[in-house]
């Protein structure tokens, strides 16, 4: 912390038992806002909670500069809500208004469902911290924040020739061609 904000340029990690029918905190220090886990009345057990700062969340497309990888001790039978926190610093250019955030289920990227209850739309943009909020939660791994779908690649099938294969050929199709001027050049009346 740095005159009482706090920064995240590595990875925080937390854990605090989650239950009941109030938000509980996780990073809520600093101004940094962190996450709200709201078990609605469910016992989520001790639950993990780490946030990666100041990194771009995917091999490809931008993110939101927090990465948040969320493990409860027990999954909840019913929907959860989670409230993500961020400074718009971390935004980039993307837009706090058009935000969405992603789930990662076996390496397919879920879009979650915003509150709409939470300012009409499940966004709070404008003052730091802003903030995501999404409900019906009911599994845990990595969410990220972006404005388009996250696409999930996998390399079916690969192939590699040796360079010779091509190589060779182009190199006496260029032979061929320039032997051919020279033979045309030399043989023309001046």
């Amino acid at each position: 912390m740095v005159n009482d904000q706090l920064f995240n340029n590595g990875t925080l990690m937390q854990t605090s038992p989650v239950s009941g029918s109030l938000d509980i905190p996780f990073f809520d220090t600093g101004g940094y806002g962190g996450v709200l886990i709201n078990p609605n009345g469910q016992d989520l057990g001790n639950t993990t909670v780490q946030i990666s700062g100041s990194l771009n969340c995917l091999d490809f497309g931008e993110t939101v500069q927090r990465c948040f990888d969320i493990s409860p001790t027990n999954l909840p039978a019913s929907g959860t809500t989670l409230t993500f926190f961020f400074d718009s610093s971390d935004l980039g250019f993307l837009n706090c208004e058009t935000l969405n955030v992603y789930h990662d289920i076996n390496g397919v990227w879920e879009l979650m469902i915003l509150d709409t209850t939470y300012d009409d739309d499940g966004r709070l943009c404008g003052n730091d911290p802003q903030s995501v909020r999404i409900t019906g939660v009911t599994e845990y791994s990595r969410f990220v924040i972006l404005e388009q779908e996250p696409t999930a690649i996998t390399v079916e099938n690969f192939t590699a020739r040796p360079v010779s294969e091509f190589i060779i050929p182009l190199i006496a199709l260029f032979g061929l061609t320039g032997l051919a001027i020279v033979f045309i050049i030399k043989n023309s009346p001046n």
